[in-house]
């Protein structure tokens, strides 16, 4: 026990430190990198070996060799071919002791998150988009790949797998939920999403079991509360991105996302972590900065794919950046970046472009991906490059007309326009969606309050703000915003439609509300007492807001249940399972447990053929196969079958609203409750009528 605890901590250190330590030492060589201090310094090396392992992570996976250990020797190798070159360049850590950070500030934001964010949910069930990431994980920690292959294909035709198959609403077959067939004749299956989180998960799933895959979500959220603490205090200082932070770990849909197994907390994270980079290669202009915000925000397009709506804020920025002339040091962010938005094509290189044209598919009607759209982008394309070839002068008086007072104010009352047609007028007279209230419902999370100091906050930095940084992030924030205020695609409950929001707009809204009371604090004495008393009225509404949750657990005892269950059919042959939990149980009794199941999708009367091919020899003659059901007796199908045992699965879930916040929990929800009768075929020379009477 202790020699195998004692293996983890190294693999650990291995990946998660070591590479990133060396190279964050190596940028002290030539035009040096400055770091905060160790702390600062500490973050970004975590942050590069964090990089590090995730592309060879994934690459493993893609290959069919993952494994941790594996994974560990990789970094071992990269670092020790590194030390040599660390060594005979003299190469230290720079340290600025003038811009020195103070650990306490992010060290209360992680105390804090901690405490609110570890109720992790033990979503293990199949059926929704987390017990895709979670099942995915479990497989590739078990064999070693992202793909798994459908045990049952090998015995039917490519037709009755396709016959038996789920359809998903795009119209192609699935085994189970989300892991659609790729090549129904052998099988193969390919998990929907990007796969960076899984793959996370199956290193944390290998280290402790179940508990350290659900424990990965609350650890990327203060992950994600560290990079958002950097990156504030890079733009407007340490008060101001304290203050930011604490209404962020307070908020009602981070502490939820925070919890649920889906990758929005690592997006998060990554996405703020390479604007942190980002600002520091403004600041100091080091290559070392440039590099590392574009391997990191590389790495957020592997991760999610509307990650991929970084690109429009860079192409903005650079392009504004460049009007004058041309800074040829940004090509170190440039260049990799477009290398590593090429490596984020690695799921469909090792797997389809299924999901990648199902996902664009949604933003058809939706701003620029719409026809008219696609049109004035275009047209904006040519005349922006039209402008750019002006004459310098003539560039010089464009620069002077847009970027003075007057062009700041038309900016500004445009945005003052367009948030007051979305939050007054588009509910009323809108186009009549659900989409209609999108910008109230982002109020529903933020509170009123927090809205309104969020869009005062954009006005006055469209009029004040003169750094190059603070409007790079003003773009990271505003294009996803544009896009999900626009069309948040997601409608099925709005605690679950908040994963569009928790990656950027969220976070980006409650840093905007901070502008203003940077504002009143240079403005003296009586501005900075103003300043305090307003962001303790929003700190509290948003206490308040998120108060329901602090002690709620979602699917509280799903894992319990789902190791309870597959105990119960250790030995099973294959087992069916049909009934109200069809989505749900099928998908970890394969993935994660190593069982042979079909679900039945479309009822058990025609599934002799297929039984006959599965399991009739089986259950005639050993009674090793399984028939899971919400209801009494399945089919004979030439077997007898014995009711062996019931299982109840109960646990309130917050209710699902889409017309305003959750309030409480609703002990009777639908996929918190049900049961789950378990019958087994009886051996042939013992065949006799069913019974209905667990074994003893």
């Amino acid at each position: 026990m202790i020699i195998s605890r004692f293996l983890i901590v190294v693999q650990a250190v291995l990946i998660l430190f070591l590479p990133g330590a060396l190279l964050t030492v190596a940028a002290g060589r030539g035009k040096r990198a400055e770091f905060r201090g160790p702390g600062e310094m500490s973050f970004y090396a975590g942050l590069i070996s964090f990089a590090f392992s995730s592309i060879s992570g994934l690459i493993l996976a893609y290959l069919g060799a993952f494994s941790v250990p594996r994974l560990a020797l990789l970094a071992l190798l990269f670092s020790l071919a590194f030390v040599p070159v660390l060594i005979r360049s003299g190469a230290r850590p720079v340290f600025s002791p003038s811009r020195a950070g103070c650990l306490l500030a992010p060290l209360l934001l992680l105390g804090l998150g901690a405490a609110l964010f570890f109720r992790p949910v033990p979503y293990i069930f199949g059926g929704l988009d987390p017990g895709v990431y979670v099942n995915t994980a479990g497989h590739l920690a078990r064999e070693g790949t992202i793909f798994p292959v459908d045990p049952t294909a090998a015995d039917l035709e490519p037709g009755e797998v396709l016959r038996l198959a789920w359809r998903h609403s795009a119209g192609y077959p699935e085994k189970y939920p989300g892991f659609r067939y790729s090549l129904p004749a052998t099988g193969r299956l390919i998990p929907e999403f990007y796969h960076l989180f899984p793959v996370w998960m199956a290193v944390f799933y290998s280290w402790a079991g179940l508990g350290g895959l659900f424990c990965l979500t609350p650890l990327a959220g203060l992950a994600a509360l560290a990079a958002f603490y950097l990156a504030l205090r890079e733009l407007w200082g340490a008060r101001a991105a304290l203050a930011a932070g604490l209404l962020l770990v307070f908020n009602v849909a981070q502490i939820w996302q925070a919890r649920y197994p889906t990758a929005e907390m690592l997006s998060q994270f990554l996405l703020f972590a390479g604007a942190a980079a980002a600002f520091n290669y403004l600041r100091q202009g080091k290559p070392f900065w440039a590099i590392t915000a574009a391997a990191v925000w590389g790495l957020f397009m592997l991760c999610r794919i509307t990650s991929l709506l970084i690109w429009p804020p860079v192409v903005i920025f650079f392009y504004c950046r460049w009007w004058k002339r041309v800074r040829k040091d940004d090509l170190y962010l440039i260049i990799p970046l477009i290398l590593f938005t090429l490596i984020s094509f690695l799921p469909q290189l090792f797997g389809d472009w299924r999901y990648f044209t199902k996902s664009a598919a949604q933003f058809r009607f939706a701003g620029a991906a719409s026809k008219p759209g696609l049109v004035l982008a275009g047209a904006g394309i040519f005349l922006a490059v039209g402008l750019r070839l002006l004459p310098f002068r003539r560039r010089e008086g464009i620069s002077r007309a847009f970027g003075g007072s007057s062009g700041r104010r038309l900016l500004a009352a445009a945005a003052a326009g367009l948030f007051g047609y979305a939050y007054f007028l588009r509910p009323l007279i809108g186009d009549r969606t659900p989409d209609s209230n999108n910008l109230v419902e982002i109020g529903w999370l933020l509170g009123p309050w927090l809205l309104a100091a969020a869009v005062v906050g954009i006005l006055l930095f469209i009029g004040r703000e003169r750094s190059p940084a603070g409007w790079l992030f003003f773009l990271i924030i505003a294009v996803p915003a544009a896009v999900f205020i626009s069309r948040k695609m997601v409608h099925y409950n709005y605690m679950w439609a908040s994963r569009r929001l928790a990656e950027a707009v969220i976070p980006g809204l409650i840093a905007f509300s901070m502008y203003p009371l940077i504002v009143a604090f240079r403005r003296g004495r009586g501005g900075r007492w103003i300043a305090r008393v307003v962001f303790l009225l929003l700190l509290g509404a948003s206490i308040l807001n998120s108060r329901p949750l602090f002690f709620h657990r979602e699917y509280r005892g799903a894992a319990e249940f789902m190791e309870e269950l597959s105990g119960k059919l250790a030995g099973a042959e294959i087992v069916f399972v049909e009934g109200e939990f069809v989505d749900k149980i099928p998908t970890p009794l394969d993935l994660i447990y190593g069982l042979k199941v079909m679900p039945v999708y479309y009822g058990s009367d025609s599934l002799e053929p297929v039984f006959e091919k599965l399991a009739a020899p089986a259950a005639r003659a050993a009674g090793r196969v399984y028939w899971l059901r919400d209801r009494d007796q399945p089919p004979g199908l030439g077997a007898g079958w014995l009711l062996t045992d019931r299982m109840v699965f109960h646990s309130p879930l917050w209710e699902r609203r889409n017309d305003r916040l959750p309030r409480y929990a609703d002990p009777a929800a639908r996929d918190g409750n049900f049961t789950v009768y378990l019958f087994r075929s009886q051996p042939a020379r013992n065949s006799r009528s069913p019974g209905n009477r667990p074994d003893g």
